[in-house]
């Protein structure tokens, strides 16, 4: 499989699921949605070994076009290095009521301080959110996301982040 094709996967599903729930008469119909703050935080592993904590900050605009919203985020681990990127989000309803999953792709610009090398500057983010949003909006989830540059430079290793993500939405 490709490089990014487990990442890609989900969104890729998600088309599917557009096709089957979402195309009544607009399939990408645009949406005005609340926009959406996510703070997460967790532990930063590369080859399963956690080799520091990272703190995420994700602005989800208040838009969809069907399912697929659009975001930016940045992050920042103990060991100085700093992400920040913008892509697209899936978000999926789950039953019962109230759960859902999220998978994002989000292209950005990685500095590495003292970090592992993953290869370059260029450093896309992507993964899956399983949680719950209560009735006042207030999401709580775990995320699991994979970054790295895609095979875009000779070295490739990417990293991965499993975190604890807290959303609130703007009304």
């Amino acid at each position: 499989m490709p490089e990014w094709g487990w990442t890609l996967a989900p969104l890729l599903i998600g088309f599917l699921d557009v096709r089957a729930n979402h195309c009544v008469t607009d399939c990408f119909a645009r949406n005005d949605i609340a926009p959406r703050t996510h703070l997460s935080a967790g532990a930063l592993v590369f080859e399963d070994e956690v080799i520091g904590e990272e703190i995420y900050l994700r602005h989800d605009l208040g838009r969809r076009y069907g399912p697929v919203g659009f975001a930016v985020g940045v992050s920042a681990t103990t060991e100085g290095s700093v992400w920040a990127g913008l892509g697209a989000t899936y978000t999926l309803e789950l039953p019962p009521e109230g759960l859902y999953a999220q998978f994002h792709f989000m292209p950005g610009l990685q500095h590495q301080g003292d970090s592992l090398d993953i290869g370059g500057p260029v450093a896309a983010r992507a993964g899956v959110e399983l949680g719950v949003e209560m009735e006042n909006g207030m999401r709580v989830s775990l995320s699991l996301d994979h970054r790295s540059h895609g095979g875009i430079h000779d070295e490739n290793p990417g990293v991965e982040t499993v975190q604890f993500r807290v959303s609130l939405p703007h009304w």
